[in-house]
């Protein structure tokens, strides 16, 4: 089984897929190799209408970003280059540099074809929709 994200006692248990309980909508694919250096941290929320991921995304251009969803899976890429030393050497070199990759599964109550990404102050925002038949609605109870 896949691993998913828990939020222990939080009311979006539900979107994060919590033992026994309702379906999930979200779970992380992948977990952190040892060749993967950098695995950029991230929040999920839900609204009425969307499902709202924002993730860490320090020092990186727009351009070293990419999104794409395919069978239902999200993935985020992106590239942070070393800064260039004018004088001197490095004596100490902890800020990362790379690559990395983040893979999510959408569940089926997300509309993939509305999804909208932004970026700003280091903060990778991607907004997906939610299916209209996963929007609560109320039933008008017949006689």
């Amino acid at each position: 089984m896949l691993p998913m994200l828990m939020n222990e006692g939080a009311l979006t248990n539900r979107l994060f897929g919590a033992p026994n309980l309702l379906p999930s909508l979200f779970e992380v694919v992948e977990q952190a190799t040892p060749a993967q250096a950098y695995v950029p941290p991230f929040d999920c929320y839900e609204t009425e209408n969307t499902w709202e991921l924002l993730l860490d995304a320090p020092g990186i251009a727009k351009e070293d970003l990419k999104l794409s969803v395919e069978a239902g899976v999200l993935t985020i890429r992106g590239s942070r280059k070393a800064p260039e030393v004018k004088e001197g050497s490095y004596t100490h070199n902890h800020r990362w540099a790379g690559e990395f990759v983040r893979t999510f599964r959408l569940g089926e109550g997300l509309d993939t074809s509305r999804i909208e990404a932004s970026l700003k102050e280091g903060v990778l925002r991607v907004s997906i929709a939610r299916a209209e038949s996963a929007k609560p609605r109320e039933i008008t109870i017949q006689s």
